[in-house]
C-alpha cells in the first residue's frame, strides 16, 4: 500500500531564510521539513490534524496540517552554509557555521561554535588580500542579552572557534552567524567579495 502525504502549512512563523524544499512524514507523530540550505526541522503533528481517505485502488491518502510556530520546530542539525562568487566570477567562497543549541522555556537558543570556510580561484589573474571573518552571537538571551563578537584574519581553508559562552534567540534583533570578506584585485582595480552567513 502506498501512502501519499500532503502538507497544508497553516501557520508560518519562520524567517525568510526558510525556503521549504521537501516535506515528508517520518512517523505518524512528526514530520520532517527540509530547506534549500540542507537544514532540517522536526515538527510535531497533532493527531487531530490528520485526515485519511482511501482511493478506489486501495491506496491511502493522508492530509496533514502542520503547525510551524517556533515552539513546534526542533532543528535536526545546527548548521548552515552560504556561498558567493565575486563580481567577475573569478573567485568562489563558502562558509559553514556550526551552532550549539540550548532549550529555554520552550524556546531554542543558539550560539556560534565555529566557522569553517575557503575560497577557490577560477581566474589566475586575480589576487586576494585581507581575508576578514567576523563571528557573532548577538540577541535576546536567557541571561538578558548576548553580545559576543570576535574577529579573525584567516588563511585559506580555515576553521575558527568563537569561544562564546552565551546563547541568543533568533529574532529580527539578533545576529547569529558570521560575515566573511576578501579584497580582490587585478591590474590596479580593487573590489570586495562579501559573504554574510547568519542564522
Amino acid at each position: 500500500m502506498f501512502k501519499k502525504i500532503y502538507f497544508i502549512l497553516t501557520l508560518i512563523t519562520l524567517s525568510s531564510m526558510f525556503c521549504l524544499t521537501s516535506a515528508y512524514a517520518a512517523e505518524d507523530n512528526y514530520a520532517i521539513l527540509m530547506n534549500d540550505k540542507g537544514e532540517g526541522y522536526q515538527v510535531i503533528i497533532n493527531q487531530d490534524n490528520i485526515f485519511r481517505t482511501s482511493s478506489e485502488d486501495g491506496s491511502l491518502s493522508q492530509t496533514v496540517t502542520v503547525d510551524l510556530s517556533n515552539d513546534n520546530l526542533i532543528p535536526l542539525s545546527a548548521g548552515k552554509y552560504e556561498t558567493a562568487w565575486d563580481s567577475t566570477g573569478g573567485i568562489f567562497a563558502r562558509t559553514d557555521i556550526n551552532l550549539d543549541t540550548k532549550s529555554f522555556q520552550g524556546l531554542t537558543l543558539y550560539r556560534v561554535n565555529s566557522v569553517s570556510g575557503y575560497w577557490t580561484f577560477y581566474d589566475s589573474s586575480l589576487t586576494v588580500s585581507n581575508p576578514y571573518l567576523l563571528i557573532k552571537t548577538v540577541g535576546p538571551s536567557d541571561v538578558g542579552a548576548a553580545n559576543e563578537q570576535v574577529v579573525y584574519y584567516p588563511s585559506n581553508n580555515f576553521t575558527r572557534y568563537s569561544g562564546f559562552s552565551k546563547y541568543a534567540l533568533p529574532s529580527s534583533y539578533s545576529s547569529i552567524g558570521a560575515y566573511f570578506s576578501l579584497s580582490i584585485s587585478r591590474s590596479g582595480t580593487n573590489w570586495t567579495l562579501s559573504l554574510p552567513n547568519y542564522y
